[in-house]
């Protein structure tokens, strides 16, 4: 067992997919540390805003913050490779694992985009329709994720879970919790999704995926 200590919980945690490292977010900075020993190797300064979505896939990770920076680093050496600035500040988002694209939310707006993150020019690609979500959801209250074969989206926050299929762009499931809920994972097998809430509870939900099951 390895501990970490910290002043403060990160925002996000990522396990490398290839390398023996850990990424932590604290507000604008991403502390990457040895998954085995615990100690730091480089703290990651880039970023001027909040980093709102962070993911990796084996050669190189990408973190996106507030403001619309877009970042893209080596895994393996830690550098900067490219960084691009995004048209709009940025609510929430998620990254994609193969970090092609990601998904995001704009300042006052509920409606979830898709883009590229080769190029921030293309078609907006919208899932706005049959969302099915109550008219009051303060989308400020709610993050993003998706899943490790990048084929669902999740949005989820207070006591809701929303479903929705990449490939078909459409929603599939609500999910109702009992509590507010404040963390959320996707299984790898992609046949459950697993729900903490603010009492300690962690619920597990099969058939997340599937449309109509709740």
């Amino acid at each position: 067992m390895i501990k970490i200590s910290t002043k403060v919980n990160p925002e996000f945690v990522l396990f490398f997919k290839a390398h023996e490292r850990l990424a932590m977010v604290f507000g604008c900075n991403i502390h990457i540390y040895h998954s085995k020993t615990g100690d730091l190797i480089k703290i990651l300064f880039q970023h001027e805003g909040n980093i709102k979505a962070i993911n990796e896939n084996g050669q190189n990770l990408m973190s996106l913050d507030e403001k619309g920076l877009l970042c893209l680093w080596n895994s393996d050496t830690l550098d900067l490779i490219v960084s691009k600035n995004f048209p709009e500040r940025v609510l929430r988002a998620t990254i994609a694992s193969n970090l092609e694209f990601l998904y995001y939310t704009r300042e006052k707006e509920k409606v979830i985009l898709r883009v590229s993150t080769y190029n921030f020019n293309n078609e907006w690609e919208y899932f706005e329709e049959n969302l099915q979500r109550p008219k009051s959801l303060n989308t400020r209250k709610y993050r993003l994720r998706i899943s490790q074969n990048d084929n669902f989206l999740i949005e989820y926050g207070e006591k809701n879970v929303f479903v929705y299929s990449t490939q078909n762009q459409n929603f599939l499931n609500r999910i109702k919790h009992n509590t507010d809920i404040t963390s959320l994972e996707i299984h790898p097998l992609n046949d459950a999704i697993i729900v903490g809430d603010r009492v300690g509870k962690i619920t597990y939900y099969y058939g997340a995926f599937v449309p109509g099951v709740s």
